[in-house]
């Protein structure tokens, strides 16, 4: 994502997905792959499953590229949020009119590092991101930003 940052501006961390995130469509895939070996190995002469198997390795190949083109970034003075493979969608919010960040984590998220983060802003409005690595370092490069402006305040 190209990042239209002012003079003064600096991008401090890049938030990077976690591969849990594609944790059930790799089973799917897997899925697709054994219905794939068993008809090539051997596997009886009524129809050809291969078209379901190709269909059911779709998922993670989607799942996959969709990780690969979001960008989650913090910067001194705003989070960017961009995401989508064929439309793209932007948003940036400014650090000072975050209110507060939360960082939710399910027992298979925590087993693993990975976490998503609500962040709450003034006009009652939040936004999630989800599934990235290490999410408490995300969370306190934000704090520590907002820290620093409060400081200069």
């Amino acid at each position: 994502m190209s990042l239209n940052l002012s003079s003064d501006e600096k991008v401090l961390q890049k938030a990077k997905i976690h591969w849990i995130s594609i944790l059930p469509q790799s089973f799917i895939f897997l899925m697709g792959v054994m219905i794939i070996t068993a008809h090539l190995l051997g596997g009886s002469d009524k129809g050809n499953p291969i078209p379901i198997g190709v269909f059911l390795m779709v998922p993670l190949l989607w799942k996959s590229l969709s990780n690969y083109v979001k960008d989650y970034r913090i910067t001194t003075k705003k989070v960017y949020l961009g995401s989508g493979i064929l439309a793209r969608n932007v948003s940036e919010t400014m650090i000072h009119k975050i209110n507060d960040i939360q960082v939710k984590q399910s027992l298979s998220q925590r087993m693993f590092g990975a976490g998503n983060i609500i962040f709450s802003t003034g006009n009652d409005t939040s936004f999630t991101i989800k599934d990235i690595s290490k999410p408490f370092d995300f969370k306190n490069t934000v704090n520590g930003v907002i820290e620093d402006k409060d400081k200069a305040a």
